[in-house]
């Protein structure tokens, strides 16, 4: 199975069922709100003084001649603006279960604190969680706590969860840190997580970035501001043991020093950078200075190993060290976000991912046409280096930077927009996985926050979301995705609890969206309607008349069903618009010649890819991390058959819904009817012709949750006008037990007909047994 990573604030992978796939979810930080000014002079990273100032609390800084919180970075977020700065989640404790960190380095005069929240798992879903709470009869007591912290209240999460493990400056872990409790140590200001040893045990990343780093040669004395980063040990919290390993500046062998007001850990992210197995931790300092030049900005970089971490070959990146091009200049904030990804699909023998490193710099100022254009920001992108099968290594692993880097900005290749003043390309960075299919390499394609971007979007919209994508030479430039607010799939209010329509260049969808969703662990339903009817066509909305296939999709979406399990189950229900024109015969219909959406051809892109296209749109901002549940009646039955027939990696489950034809698992028969070759008899055009791949079949049914509904009267001893629906539902069950050992369970509705509306919460009742009983749910029909 490959893991889906995704997202804006960094990757969330779910792992799939009973699998070992770790999750994790690296979270940039926000802008620490606290920037004394700094006069002193210093030296190059290798050899710069360390400035000492005693510790000191808030009032005594004028004393000393030490400005006040100063206003925070235009490319960051202020810390103030939310309670809950940010949260990563990984199963730190390995019981397969996802565990949530939350971060709010604002609590207690900014402080800090961060929360632990046990994940008890979901016998429903196992790809949702829920927590351990002190109150039985609420047990989503931590959900309910994030949300109202998310929505402007402060939970109390020692009392609030007596089962969370709590971690703030007054406790022993900071004792065993040596930071004494104090304003402005931001502690949580930044999350990662990564597996250090490869114990299988997630660990936890926390960036202390206020904190003070002990004087080395002056007892008693510290470091202002310095900045360090925690590590505590999955294993040893699994048992009982909260001893964080640190980091500074500082730490022997460390290359550099610690400074005061340089913030290390002010950014922190995790990854496989040198593909030898183990997570490597790399940490931003986009405050750093370089020599006399002031906040320039370094990235760290300190290996995994057996034992963990360890500062044997750690690096330090600045710009114009080896592999990163441009200079080091004042206020370029080189660090300020970070992420990890398989941008360029390197893998060590193809037997695991070799994460590349990506890095913003969002104040660096470029020239165009020789005008210079201040903070228009870039990103800079170091290569992992590609170990091909079969290929000999000696166990000694190239660091970061060995295969190169590359720079990106808005004036590369054909990239969308320009290089304008103020945009801060690369305030935010993240990676979108793209799920490759068996036997292929995969690479994620990289997210680009552009926050002051406002000239290619429709509505005058400041801020945008840039999409650059992988492949196996890297990034490319030649194309790319540019979504404004108006246009991608976002959370905005105004489409909270109603049907709305989306569109994109091969086609139209409806969306419902819950009114109280939960974006972070909100998950995608695609619902695949039938073929066209002339009455449906004819639904009209405000005078309108739909086409068919939006008739169709706007009937099918309107069954109360969908909504109450989008409402219940934290879903948004997608429901595409097949128009005849994209995708063929969606109304006409022929055996054995059967193309358009339901054999999943299309003119200009296959509707399968059509429909991950969709969801990849959701994911690019957060929303889902690219795969989806599936249910589909009639041909929408069809279409969700031979997707499940021909798709890996894709699905978190699927409910086929009487279709009259599906895809046997005999690759002796061709295709759409076997998964054998096609045999070319599409009524549509073969812009997209499918090529089976029966091991894809294998993988998706050994690994998601399926359900088969159809009605008692759609078989001919019952209904003579009705195809055997009942007798191909029973047979292609019991091919797919006998082909793949898999059980998949068929609901014979008593006395049920072809009708998607009556038979649509069978399906959902099916795929999510959480609903049964629930509103909008009761009085269904006996499954035979």
């Amino acid at each position: 199975m490959n893991s889906r990573l995704h997202g804006p604030r960094g990757a969330v992978i779910r792992p799939p069922r009973e699998s070992t796939d770790r999750l994790k979810r690296s979270a940039g930080p926000r802008q620490l709100p606290v920037e004394p000014c700094n006069t002193s002079t210093a030296s190059p990273l290798s050899s710069h003084p360390v400035r000492v100032a005693p510790f000191v609390g808030a009032a005594a800084l004028a004393v000393l001649g030490v400005a006040g919180p100063a206003s925070a970075s235009p490319w960051h977020e202020d810390a103030t603006d939310a309670p809950i700065d940010l949260d990563v989640v990984g199963d730190f404790n390995h019981d397969n279960k996802l565990d949530r960190v939350i971060a709010l380095p604002n609590y207690a005069s900014e402080r800090g604190l961060v929360a632990i929240l046990w994940g008890t798992g979901n016998p429903v879903n196992p790809r949702k969680y829920t927590y351990y709470s002190s109150s039985s009869s609420n047990p989503n007591i931590a959900e309910k706590y994030w949300m109202d912290a998310n929505l402007g209240g402060l939970p109390n999460i020692q009392s609030g969860l007596s089962n969370a493990k709590r971690i703030d400056l007054e406790g022993a872990i900071a004792a065993a840190a040596g930071v004494p409790s104090a304003p402005w140590t931001n502690l949580g200001a930044s999350l990662a997580v990564g597996d250090f040893n490869h114990d299988l045990f997630d660990d936890l990343v926390i960036g202390v970035p206020g904190a003070e780093v002990p004087h080395p040669q002056n007892p008693g004395q510290w470091i202002f501001s310095a900045g360090q980063v925690w590590v505590l040990d999955g294993a040893s919290m699994a048992g009982g043991t909260y001893v964080p390993q640190v980091w500074h500046q500082d730490t022997p062998g460390i290359v550099g020093a610690a400074e005061s007001q340089d913030f290390f850990g002010e950014v922190v992210t995790a990854g496989d950078v040198n593909c030898d197995g183990y997570d490597d931790l790399i940490v931003g300092v986009p405050r750093e200075d370089y020599g006399a030049v002031v906040d320039a900005g370094a990235v760290h970089v300190i290996y995994g190993s057996g034992s963990g971490l360890v500062s044997t070959g750690n690096q330090v990146f600045y710009q114009g060290s080896a592999g990163i091009s441009e200079t080091a200049e004042a206020h370029d904030h080189f660090g300020a976000a970070l992420t990890t990804g398989t941008f360029n699909a390197a893998t060590f023998a193809s037997l695991r991912e070799c994460a590349s490193l990506a890095i913003g710099s969002p104040g660096e100022d470029l020239t165009v046409s020789g005008v210079s254009r201040q903070d228009a920001g870039v990103v800079h992108v170091l290569y992992a280096t590609n170990y091909p099968q079969g290929g000999y290594w000696n166990g000694v692993y190239a660091k970061i930077g060995a295969a190169g880097g590359a720079i990106f900005h808005q004036n590369i290749g054909a990239l969308t927009s320009v290089v304008e003043a103020n945009d801060q390309f690369g305030a935010r960075l993240g990676k979108v996985g793209v799920i490759a299919r068996v036997g292929t390499p995969r690479h994620d394609n990289l997210w680009v926050g552009v926050p002051g971007e406002d000239w290619s979007c429709p509505h005058g919209e400041r801020g945008t979301t840039q999409i650059l994508l992988g492949g196996a030479s890297g990034l490319r430039t030649d194309v790319d995705d540019f979504l404004c607010q108006s246009v991608r799939p976002d959370l905005v209010a105004a489409e909270a609890g109603v049907v709305v329509e989306k569109s994109d260049d091969y086609g139209k969808w409806l969306q419902y969206v819950p009114a109280g969703v939960d974006p972070r662990t909100a998950e995608i339903l695609v619902v695949a309607h039938g073929t066209s009817d002339t009455e449906w066509a004819q639904d009209a909305q405000e005078g309108e008349t739909f086409t068919a296939s939006r008739g169709n999709a706007n009937k099918y979406l309107n069954y109360s069903g969908w909504i109450a399990a989008a409402d219940q189950l934290n879903l948004i229900v997608i429901v595409p618009e097949f128009e005849e024109w994209n995708f063929g015969n969606t109304s006409g219909y022929t055996s054995g010649t059967e193309g358009g959406y339901r054999g999943l051809f299309g003119a200009q892109v296959t509707a399968s890819g059509w429909v991950e296209r969709i969801a990849d749109r959701y994911a690019e901002v957060g929303l889902g991390d690219g795969r989806f549940y599936l249910i589909g009646h009639s041909a929408g039955g069809q279409f969700t058959n031979r997707y499940v027939m021909h798709n890996d990696g894709r699905l978190l489950g699927a409910a086929i819904m009487s279709p009259q034809n599906v895809t046997m698992p005999d690759d002796s028969i061709a295709w759409p009817g076997g998964l054998g070759p096609y045999d070319g008899g599409a009524a549509w055009p073969l812009a997209n012709p499918i090529v089976s791949h029966p091991e894809w079949a294998e993988a998706t049914l050994d690994e998601a949750p399926f359900y088969y509904v159809v009605g008692e009267k759609e078989d001919p001893s019952l209904d003579p006008e009705s195809p055997d629906r009942v007798g191909t539902a029973q047979s292609w069950v019991a091919a797919i037990a006998s082909e793949y050992g898999v059980q998949v369970p068929l609901c014979i509705i008593e006395d049920g007909v072809h009708s998607s509306s009556a038979n649509h919460r069978h399906a959902l009742v099916g795929l999510f047994p959480a609903l049964a009983g629930k509103p909008g749910f009761t009085g269904l029909a006996a499954c035979l």
